[in-house]
């Protein structure tokens, strides 16, 4: 999770992973982080029920951290 995490700072430029993903995300006031990032994913159209469903969708992976590993890296 680490490098994840490394990957995640390094695009976003944020102080904390968290503070980071809440940029990205343009989280608003009245959000979670987690609110955040399944509005962003169906912004990025993909599609599910659950934030893993969409990563899944948005990455094609089975594997939802190799899937976000890939996505970060590739920003």
């Amino acid at each position: 999770m680490t490098q994840l995490n490394d990957e995640i700072l390094r695009v976003t430029g944020g102080a904390t992973v968290n503070d980071g993903l809440a940029s990205w995300y343009s989280k608003t006031d009245t959000e979670s982080i987690n609110d955040a990032e399944f509005r962003w994913l169906g912004e990025q159209l993909a599609t599910g029920n659950t934030i893993n469903d969409r990563w899944v969708d948005l990455t094609g992976g089975p594997q939802i951290n190799d899937g976000k590993l890939a996505y970060w890296s590739a920003q």
